[in-house]
């Protein structure tokens, strides 16, 4: 579940450690309610930025992690996919794109 963070015997075991885990990081401040209602969560714009960047530049290999998401992409750009071959995690939700390039050579997702 989650990428591996949570280890589980079964679905029920998880989804209680998984809401432990969010209810601890809403009390430390990493996350915040949502702004529609209680059942969602929204990480603080600081706490996503610096997470993004110990993911990605500051890591050994860099652009481990490509995160695009809502900024408003309607299409990858050469640059962009050069970028995506080193990737480890790629994440362009919430974007306009309507298709993806047929060949990405992404070797490490």
């Amino acid at each position: 579940m989650g990428m591996g963070l949570i280890e589980y015997d079964t679905m029920e075991e998880g989804y209680n450690k998984g809401y432990s885990i969010i209810e601890y990081l809403k009390d430390v401040c990493l996350l915040e309610t949502g702004y529609l209602d209680d059942s969602e969560v929204r990480v603080h714009d600081i706490i996503r930025d610096m997470s993004l960047w110990i993911s990605s530049d500051c890591s050994e290999e860099h652009m481990k992690w490509f995160v695009q998401a809502g900024v408003g992409l309607y299409n990858i750009s050469n640059r962009d996919i050069e970028t995506f071959r080193s990737g480890r995690k790629i994440s362009l939700m919430c974007n306009y794109i309507p298709e993806l390039p047929r060949a990405l050579n992404c070797p490490n997702l």
